[in-house]
């Protein structure tokens, strides 16, 4: 099941490029079949990735709003 390793990883490359969409798409081509024929130390891997990729989009999610407060702040003391 490299291939599902692949798509991991081709969705944390997405993510590094801010590129949701894309990301997303990924996700969402991973199919039943390919989980449910992993063997137990792929299936590991692939829960490292996953793992690593919410902790991740975690990291990104937090970047943002804490540069969307920021940006509050810097309008409100400019009254704009």
């Amino acid at each position: 099941m490299e291939n599902l390793k692949k798509l991991l990883l081709q969705c944390e490359t997405y993510l590094q490029q801010g590129d949701w969409d894309k990301a997303i798409d990924v996700l969402n081509s991973i199919t039943q079949e390919q989980i449910e024929s992993l063997d137990l130390e792929t299936a590991k891997e692939c829960f490292r990735i996953l793992d690593h990729l919410i902790k991740e989009g975690e990291q990104i999610r937090n970047k943002m709003a804490e540069n969307l407060v920021n940006f509050r702040r810097f309008k409100e003391g400019y009254n704009l």
